[in-house]
């Protein structure tokens, strides 16, 4: 690459924000190397990341140098938060989607410099020759952890070291993974030579933390939901009878999707003979049924009866209005006395009045109630923030409060439950782009302006799917609840990350009986696991040793730390 000999001398660190020790020192490690970042929450990746881009940028003048980010909406938000770091010129910077002609993605990486945009994009120009590989001399990838398999992140990385082998890699996570081997496969994909790991224990960061406290709500079925849980149990029996040998739990209510997916294919490899395919066929039906039934016993466990009945249901309209003519297996289903007992049964309980979907709802709608009453809830924010002594209305225009559910239906329950307490709450749904069986999903213009009105005050209470979890810039947050567990120790640390980074933070975790507690007892264990196995070295990580020296030799740039003209 050719290089600018004055620039090179030098690396830059702006001195436009107060400058933080461990931001400093993962910068310098970063330009020399191929670092993993794993920073909590809310301490400043995107400052790392821009300070990087903006060095490469000054030395290498024909040089691209590349953001990506899984999403639109995190692609948007990225181009103006670096920009604010550092300035680079936005006549030399753009932000590229798949819905800009190849034509025109053409000229743009023929005559722009920095470039903003998702893997699947600069995947399909790498490989149609449009992004000029041999150019590239810095790619940020932000949400690192999802470079696991097939991952577009993957790919990008293979297809540019094929044509480039000399480009610097700064990759960004909250937590790197779950264990030992999805850490490895991340270093082995992102070509990672060092790791540059901080809890929220680290001694250089814990000054720059505001406290948060983690409360679980433990939160145990009503007599309805128990009766009706019983019945789908019996049913679930029923049919994991019918599979001999597939180890499934004969308790309805212990059988999950994942057990009934391993399962299945255990059941696959067993039946792959010629002559065992009437065996298989009638084993793939019964797997089928079981699969339905148990995700549906997980959605009414966590989530609530209206989840679990348009489960449910769209299982049922499926099977028996789809273009094929249903299974023998899915008829006898959905057609016996059980079955139509169970729904029966679901919709008398969602048409009383008095009663809630899940109890877990009453314990969040009391939460949420309480918290916008509360009068340190003003007082305890910056000075300036709170307009006059505390009241409902004083303090529903400064606080900000984020529920996360996994999915859509259980979302649109919360926010209709809530609204009712409008003008106090005023609550808005977070969903991500895609059209699901619920309904449209929101586009990345309508996903921006809605964290535009949260952050202004317009909302106060956001309820968000995972789309809300994953880097985007909410605001500051007082109080996350999570209505649901997350088994995935990195999306329950996003999920808490929401909080506590400018001032005080709490969180709510409601549990509800028989499961929920252990899983998120494991996802906390889980993360504990992968902090200590990296910082202590007892994982025995095996890093690229091929960063490659993008500087001549000895070159070796000092810092020049400078306020910056933006």
């Amino acid at each position: 690459h050719t290089y600018d000999p004055e620039a090179i001398r030098t690396w830059i660190f702006p001195t436009n924000y107060a400058k933080r020790d461990y931001q400093f020192n993962i910068v310098q490690k970063a330009l020399a190397k191929n670092i993993l970042v794993a920073l909590p929450t809310g301490l400043g990746k995107t400052l790392i990341a821009a300070v990087v881009m903006y060095n490469f940028y000054r030395w290498f003048p024909q040089g691209k140098v590349i953001f990506m980010a899984p999403t639109k909406p995190l692609v948007a938000q990225q181009i103006g938060a670096c920009y604010e770091v550092c300035g680079i010129p936005p006549a030399e910077t753009v932000e590229m989607t798949g819905s800009l002609p190849p034509k025109t993605r053409k000229s743009l990486w023929d005559s722009k410099r920095v470039f903003f945009l998702t893997p699947q994009v600069l995947q399909n120009d790498i490989q149609r020759e449009t992004c000029p590989s041999s150019d590239v001399v810095c790619l940020v990838v932000d949400e690192a952890h999802r470079a696991s398999g097939n991952h577009a992140y993957c790919e990008v990385v293979r297809e540019l070291t094929l044509r480039n082998p000399h480009f610097r890699i700064l990759a960004l996570t909250a937590t790197p993974g779950q264990d030992n081997d999805i850490v490895q496969a991340l270093i082995n994909n992102l070509r990672i030579s060092m790791i540059e790991l901080r809890t929220e224990q680290s001694a250089d960061i814990v000054k720059y933390l505001h406290g948060r406290t983690v409360d679980t709500v433990n939160v145990p079925f009503d007599d309805s939901l128990r009766r009706i849980r019983s019945d789908l149990a019996r049913l679930i029996t029923t049919y994991v009878a019918q599979l001999p040998g597939s180890g499934l739990p004969t308790d309805g209510t212990r059988v999950s999707p994942y057990q009934v997916q391993l399962a299945r294919t255990r059941s696959r490899q067993r039946l792959s003979g010629p002559a065992q395919i009437n065996q298989m066929r009638w084993a793939e039906a019964l797997f089928a049924v079981v699969s339905n039934l148990s995700r549906a016993m997980q959605l009414l466990s966590y989530h609530g009866v209206r989840c679990g009945h348009a489960c449910l249901e769209t299982a049922r309209t499926e099977a028996m209005e789809g273009p094929r003519p249903p299974s023998k297996t899915k008829r006898e289903l959905y057609e016996g006395p059980m079955f139509r007992g169970l729904m029966t049964q679901m919709q008398e309980h969602l048409k009383d009045p008095a009663r809630y979907s899940h109890p877990k709802l009453a314990r969040l709608e009391s939460i949420i109630l309480d918290h916008f009453s509360r009068d340190d809830i003003v007082a305890s924010l910056p000075a300036g923030q709170s307009t006059a002594a505390s009241s409902p209305t004083t303090t529903s225009t400064t606080t900000r409060v984020m529920i996360f559910s996994q999915f859509r239906e259980s979302v649109e329950e919360i926010v209709s439950l809530l609204s009712h307490h409008s003008p106090l709450l005023r609550v808005m749904s977070f969903v991500g782009q895609s059209t699901g069986k619920t309904g449209k999903g929101l586009s990345q213009k309508q996903q921006l302006e809605i964290i535009r009105q949260f952050k202004s005050g317009n909302y106060n209470t956001l309820v968000a799917t995972s789309i809300g979890e994953e880097g985007l810039d909410i605001g500051e947050v007082d109080l996350i609840i999570c209505f649901d567990t997350q088994g995935s120790s990195i999306r329950l640390l996003q999920r808490m990350g929401r909080t506590g980074r400018k001032r005080q933070g709490r969180i709510v975790v409601l549990l509800a009986e028989d499961g929920e507690e252990a899983l998120f007892k494991r996802s906390q264990q889980t993360y504990q696991k992968v902090q200590e196995g990296i910082m202590s070295r007892k994982w025995d990580l095996a890093f690229c040793r091929d960063s490659p020296r993008m500087l001549p030799a000895p070159v070796i740039p000092e810092c020049s730390e400078q306020a910056l003209d933006i």
